[in-house]
């Protein structure tokens, strides 16, 4: 009977190890995708900052913005899709994106 007892805890044990060992897991996969979208927006800051530092432009006579001075940023997403969003310029000030 204890010996049966003694099974049943180790089984008990190895579920809630399994249990654990997957929510693990989970937090982890959770972790390195806040990580990959924590370097999209360092990104994009980085990009806001040299279009606002130049004016918009990239070189003598070209720009990056549109009509309404914003600038297009793009990036493929994990469905394999792209995605693409207009920042305004005008709106976007370095100091307040801590890029000093």
């Amino acid at each position: 009977m204890v010996i049966k007892e003694v099974s049943e805890n180790q089984q008990a044990l190895a579920a809630q190890m399994e249990s654990k060992d997957k929510e693990i897991k989970e937090l982890r996969d959770k972790m390195a995708k806040m990580e990959e979208s924590q370097l999209k927006i360092t990104e994009l800051l980085e990009v806001m900052k040299i279009a606002k530092s130049s004016g918009g432009k990239v070189g003598k006579d070209r720009t990056m913005l549109d009509e309404k001075r914003r600038v297009t940023i793009g990036y493929v997403d994990d469905n394999n899709q792209r995605v693409e969003m207009k920042v305004p310029l005008d709106g976007f000030e370095a100091d307040e994106a801590g890029l000093d």
